[in-house]
């Protein structure tokens, strides 16, 4: 896997190239990729979710996996590979991450990401911490900031501006 970094609004992005669907992985079964570290499940992760395609996101889960999902005012739990996968890909489309930053954790990855739906200019927040067991994602922990729209990113701006170091 290739890495760049770039900047965007003076935050540092691990911004990962796609890479084939056979480079780093080992099969594990007919629906199970392994992958050589957490940067090339992250990596994938972020291309088969910017792309709205959850056949490429399955594998990446444990088949028993736990996605624990909080949302402004609500919480949902949802298990198993596909359901995990379709669940990556309901980001407002069209659209493309922005900033996708991750950090290994002694069990396994965090990864926060914003992303920006096209002309509408959507914004959503999230945090993820994912717990990896044999190169796959056996628990994923989601916090989403919700979606904000033009008027309550103006409002945000208005009433609590963003100060960067």
């Amino acid at each position: 896997m290739s890495a760049t970094r770039d900047r965007h609004a003076g935050a540092a992005t691990v911004a990962a190239t796609a890479t084939s669907a056979s480079a780093g992985i080992a099969a594990a079964g007919s629906d199970s990729v392994h992958l050589d570290s957490p940067a090339e499940l992250a990596a994938r992760y972020r291309s088969g979710a910017e792309a709205g395609d959850a056949e490429a996101l399955a594998g990446l889960f444990r088949p028993d996996v736990l996605v624990d999902t909080h949302v402004p005012n609500w919480r949902f739990q949802l298990q198993g590979r596909e359901v995990a996968a379709e669940r990556a890909c309901v980001l407002p489309r069209p659209g493309r991450f922005t900033t996708f930053d991750t950090e290994p954790t002694d069990r396994g990855l965090q990864v926060q990401f914003e992303w920006h739906q096209g002309a509408s200019a959507t914004v959503v927040r999230q945090l993820h911490w994912w717990r990896l067991v044999d190169g796959q994602i056996a628990e994923q922990v989601v916090f989403c900031a919700g979606v904000w729209d033009r008027r309550l990113q103006a409002l945000m701006a208005a009433k609590a501006p963003l100060v960067r170091p």
